[in-house]
């Protein structure tokens, strides 16, 4: 039972993929929103709201917005960008689904967990300023063992000042553990169809939405070689990627 904390821990290790703060786009992005999708008569007083400066984007690749949504409550907390407005503002998307393709690779082949009920946000973080720092001897000894050092050495300086915009995927208290077979392709079908409202889907008529569904699978079908053969070193397992492909354009053509 001596090893039996550690693991406890490891399998709880897991499910953690990043654990971080992340904060609200910045103000020059905010405005950019308010200006394009706010009434006019609105603007200014929604750009003096206070909760609008907690600004997180929720990108809906696979669906376009559905209503004017003008209306006097307009709000940036956890907005929805629709896949027509991301082509309106004229929004290069391909970091977007390139991105979403590669966390959902890593989550599926490298985790093994299903994916049900993730949730994509394009949120800000302060930028890093690397400064490198080298523990010394008399530093080390002192430590107890298994402390990690990577803070010190790696993140040392945040400048809050200048943000960097990125995607944040969060949200996997759903998740379920998959095998590494056709039933874990089903289960993550399964998943993607149902809970996923953010990644591209193919079948809904319309031509943005279709190209981006091409080339998000192109991705994921290459970072999940990736994963797959060079990172996990298996063999026989690239079916994989390609039958979730194949089965989650089946079965959209169902719906």
């Amino acid at each position: 039972m001596a090893d039996q904390p550690e693991k406890l821990w490891n399998n709880y290790l897991k499910y953690v993929h990043v654990y971080k703060s992340f904060e609200a786009i910045p103000p020059v992005d905010e405005n950019a929103f308010i200006d394009k999708f706010c009434p006019p008569m609105y603007q200014q007083s929604v750009k003096k709201y206070e909760a609008n400066k907690d600004c997180l984007i929720r990108p809906y690749l696979g669906r376009l917005k559905y209503g004017s949504g003008n209306y006097p409550g307009f709000s940036l907390r956890n907005f929805r960008l629709h896949a027509d407005e991301i082509m309106d503002l004229g929004l290069d998307a391909s970091e977007l689904y390139t991105s979403m393709a590669r966390a959902l690779a890593v989550l599926h082949w490298h985790t093994k967990i299903d994916g049900e009920d993730i949730e994509f946000v394009v949120g800000s973080s302060p930028l890093k300023e690397k400064v490198v720092s080298v523990s010394k001897a008399s530093e080390l000894s002192t430590m107890a063992p298994y402390t990690s050092t990577y803070d010190r050495v790696q993140h040392n300086t945040l400048n809050f000042t200048k943000r960097v915009t990125l995607l944040w995927m969060l949200d996997f208290n759903a998740c379920s553990d998959i095998t590494m077979d056709s039933n874990g392709v089903d289960i993550i079908v399964k998943a993607f169809i149902g809970s996923n409202m953010y990644c591209p889907k193919p079948h809904n008529n319309n031509a943005f939405i279709a190209s981006m569904w091409s080339l998000f699978s192109e991705r994921y079908v290459e970072y999940s070689d990736y994963i797959l053969e060079d990172v996990l070193k298996t063999t026989g397992l690239k079916y994989l990627s390609r039958k979730f492909i194949e089965k989650v354009s089946s079965e959209t053509v169902r719906q």
